[in-house]
């Protein structure tokens, strides 16, 4: 249970949300790209998430909110949710390195 602990408190210290326009922006720009994190158990809207969102989808899942999952689905799907919003952060700050992780994945060559 300590690991689940030690992730709620990084699911805390989530950086404060973009304003509307970054979040708004930068969902749309995903949207066009057809972007879908992988993640064990759907997050609705996940282009739109903000860190209230998260710290609901954390204990969602800790609450049994997805059907079937044992604690290492749970951990997993929680470590994967919050890599992929990290990620969704640093594209609303527009910072040129996350868009490369994004293009490199969903343009063609």
């Amino acid at each position: 249970m300590d690991n689940f602990q030690n992730l709620l408190n990084l699911y805390q210290a989530l950086p404060s949300d973009e304003g509307v326009d970054a979040i708004r922006r930068t969902a749309e720009i995903l949207e066009n790209k057809n972007y879908t994190p992988i993640l064990i158990y759907p997050v609705r809207d996940f282009t739109r998430l903000k860190k209230d969102d998260m710290l609901k989808e954390y204990y969602l899942t800790m609450n049994g909110g997805h059907e079937g999952q044992d604690p290492e689905m749970r951990m997993y799907h929680l470590k994967l949710l919050l890599y992929h919003y990290q990620i969704l952060c640093q594209l609303r700050k527009d910072i040129p390195e996350a868009w490369d992780i994004i293009n490199e994945l969903y343009e063609d060559d």
